[in-house]
């Protein structure tokens, strides 16, 4: 998603016109996360586990219902500001680099059908 992002910003920051980029939040779009029960995959478990210095239980074919109950269980607070603490990483980046491509430029979040 920021490598399409910043094909945009390349291709249409100089213009007088451009005044940033918005992002369309919806239930089948990409940038906002689904629901607490997502993201059990080894990728983001790994990553959860270096940022949080947490140890998720579950090992070969029964590891995702075992993260999937740690995580929507016991460690369900620290899941979900820790994804919530990814996504506004995410935000502010690429609100970093709209502002470093034109001065002035905003990144804008349409959430208007956010809960369609």
């Amino acid at each position: 998603m920021l490598s399409a992002a910043r094909e945009v910003i390349l291709r249409y920051a100089a213009h007088p016109a451009f005044g940033g980029l918005a992002l369309q939040l919806s239930p089948e779009g990409y940038a906002q996360l689904p629901g607490a029960e997502w993201g059990f995959d080894d990728q983001t478990v790994a990553r959860f586990e270096r940022a949080t210095k947490t140890r998720v239980p579950g090992e070969g074919d029964e590891r995702f219902a075992a993260r999937a109950k740690y995580l929507t269980g016991a460690a369900r607070e620290t899941w979900l500001d820790w994804r919530a603490k990814v996504v506004a990483d995410f935000h502010r980046e690429l609100e970093r680099e709209i502002a470093a491509a034109h001065a002035g430029g905003k990144l804008y979040l349409a959430g208007g059908s956010m809960f369609d």
